[in-house]
């Protein structure tokens, strides 16, 4: 229980970074346009047009993948 709460607190800050180093990679490829600056500029745009939730877009479909190794492997290290 206690390394699912360490996981989740540990994606929850992350996911964050995660989301504008996608952005940030997808921005110009098949002709798309370049939006972001860099990831400050990303977090601020996103905050401005989507607010706080647009830096957890997605967030429970990762956490629904990442949670269960997270925890196993918090367990197993800590053996």
């Amino acid at each position: 229980l206690v390394a699912a709460g360490c996981s989740l607190a540990g994606i929850g800050v992350a996911y964050p970074c995660n989301l504008a180093r996608v952005k940030l990679q997808v921005q110009g490829v098949n002709g798309r346009s370049i939006l972001y600056n860099g990831v400050i500029d990303c977090w601020r745009k996103t905050l401005h047009f989507e607010g706080l939730i647009g830096l957890y877009r997605g967030f429970v479909p990762n956490l629904i993948k990442a949670l269960p190794a997270q925890s196993i492997l918090l367990q197993v290290q800590r053996r």
